[in-house]
């Protein structure tokens, strides 16, 4: 078993190494052709081959799937999917490299093995120059080590000084960088867009041709970048998804401010008619209502007495003719009225007696109001 372990572990790397394959186990071959399913061995299951391939090659092989396809019944295989990889070269399970020929593996000679080396490198461009915009407003220059090493003596060579502003060329550019670290990345401010496209007829298209020592071959690379800012010309602005949630929020916190100017008008409308001179206008007789509302208990009537004639109006709905100290006001200004008395008003109907009776205390003495119109007994 381990030898057979041993085997996939180099296939698999040689894989890797060479232009990718795909391996099958479970399948009997003769003279290098399927003959029968023969299934997995109960032992080789995916998560089995996942350790195996782990731990019996290095580095790992990114992008490499196994899957499992069922066969004849009781009986299934396992399909191991290897990508040509950029990560090599990679190493068998004896710790030696491979390489895929027709139907075997053949060990790497040293050349081949730096050979692909440095297909792994020449994929892998260190400095990276490309165009960005900012806003649709602004553009900009952006230099970058998109490597895995650094990059050192880095030199420019731009083909027009029309993309910076006024023509003046930053310092970077003239005199180079010394060094740039994998993931380091600069920006440069270029000219503004209105100026770059002020001309229709000279296209805003340059190229940068950049030249620097890799620190690993310890030799000059050189590549050619275009800054294609034509590509930009009459195009939309694109906001990030960082800059779409902030336009997002910006719009919540506008909704926020309108809604708290309007409690805002509220609160100065009526809070003057609940806050008097002396504090709370609001009585104890409220207040205990309130509590008696929260505690799902019945309100307590208002006693009429002394009661202004805009309470009546307001606790009521009615003309403040009828609210008026010449009417209600005036009829509970020293005592408290009978429902006759209340009854007797110009202006009072069942409607308002009724309210009037569900709203205010009154004597012993009570009022029906009925089809009829308003009758009282003792």
């Amino acid at each position: 078993m381990d030898h057979f372990k041993d085997n996939i572990a180099n296939d698999i790397s040689a894989f890797a190494n060479s232009d990718g394959g795909t391996l099958i186990i479970g399948v009997r071959e003769t003279d290098d052709k399927p003959v029968a399913i023969d299934g997995l061995d109960e032992k080789l299951t995916r998560e089995r081959i996942g350790q195996v391939i782990a731990s019996k090659i290095s580095p790992i092989i990114p992008g490499l799937r196994i899957l499992p396809i069922p066969g004849p019944p009781d009986k299934s295989v396992l399909v191991i999917s290897v990508p040509r990889s950029n990560e090599v070269p990679h190493q068998g399970s004896d710790r030696k490299y491979y390489r895929r020929y027709e139907h075997h593996n053949q060990p790497l000679a040293h050349y081949e093995i730096e050979d692909l080396r440095l297909r792994r490198i020449a994929l892998s461009p260190l400095v990276v120059v490309s165009p960005a915009t900012r806003g649709g407003v602004l553009t900009a220059v952006d230099v970058r080590n998109a490597g895995e090493y650094p990059a050192n003596d880095i030199t420019f060579t731009l083909s027009s000084t029309r993309i910076w502003p006024g023509e003046v060329i930053p310092t970077q550019f003239i005199t180079g960088i010394k060094h740039l670290g994998p993931g380091q990345r600069l920006r440069f401010r270029g000219e503004t867009s209105a100026k770059l496209f002020a001309n229709p007829e000279v296209p805003a298209t340059f190229t940068v041709r950049v030249e620097y020592t890799h620190s690993w071959l310890q030799k000059p690379i050189s590549h050619v970048w275009p800054l294609d800012f034509e590509a930009y010309r009459n195009s939309m602005v694109i906001f990030s998804d960082k800059q779409e949630d902030r336009r997002d929020a910006k719009d919540e916190l506008k909704k926020i401010r309108e809604s708290l100017a309007e409690f805002t008008g509220c609160v100065k409308e009526y809070f003057p008619k609940l806050v008097g001179a002396n504090g709370l206008d609001l009585s104890v007789y409220s207040l205990r209502n309130l509590g008696s509302i929260v505690a799902g208990g019945p309100i307590e009537k208002l006693s009429p007495l002394h009661f202004p004639a805009s309470g009546f109006q307001t606790a009521l709905n009615i003309d403040p003719d009828l609210a008026l100290a010449e009417a209600l006001e005036g009829l509970f200004r020293n005592r408290v009225a009978t429902p006759e008395e209340v009854s007797q008003l110009p202006g009072m109907t069942p409607e308002i007696l009724g309210r009037f009776r569900q709203t205010f205390q009154l004597d012993d003495r009570e009022t029906r109001v009925g089809d009829a119109g308003l009758t009282s007994h003792r």
